[in-house]
């Protein structure tokens, strides 16, 4: 941690998570006190390893270009190693934008409903990846679109998945 406080130029987003309980609410939590401040993340976890550094590319992929039609992405997936088809959350960029403060919320919120879900399978919900899935079905009985009718609509905002 004092580590942490001597290098940073931001010493306060330096946390002591030691004491933080051991479950998906802490991943968010984290991530969520980050966007709070307004400071992109990059999330890995304590399996993932980074061979070369992320920065130059990651700088490239979420500046936007004038020449583009598609705004530049809010957030990035990994992918598992042993399919391309499979979002891996462990490792993530999230942009500190009011779609993604939202988004973590929700995705918080449904893992406080559930405390025996993991991240990763409450993303693949957010998300609307399980297989066979009725996403309108979940999305209503969990409130996430219509703030007239969901409480988490209500409370977090309407549910719009950030560019990705």
């Amino acid at each position: 941690l004092e580590s942490c406080r001597r290098s940073n130029p931001q010493p306060a987003l330096c946390a002591d998570a030691r004491d933080w309980p051991r479950n998906p609410f802490s991943k968010l939590a984290a991530i969520a006190l980050c966007l709070r401040r307004g400071v992109d993340a990059l999330w890995l976890d304590t399996d993932a390893v980074v061979l070369r550094d992320p920065i130059p590319r990651l700088e490239h992929i979420t500046q936007g270009h004038a020449w583009e039609q598609e705004p530049a992405p809010e957030l990035l997936f990994s992918v598992e190693a042993d399919s391309w088809n499979c979002i891996n959350d462990g490792v993530f960029l999230i942009r500190a934008t009011a779609a993604t403060m939202r988004y973590v919320g929700t995705w918080a919120s449904i893992i406080l409903g559930r405390p025996a879900a993991t991240d990763q399978s409450t993303m693949y919900l957010l998300l609307g990846l399980i297989p066979k899935m009725d996403f309108d079905y979940f999305a209503r009985r969990e409130g996430l679109l219509d703030a007239r009718t969901g409480f988490r609509a209500r409370s977090l905002g309407s549910l719009r998945t950030p560019t990705w």
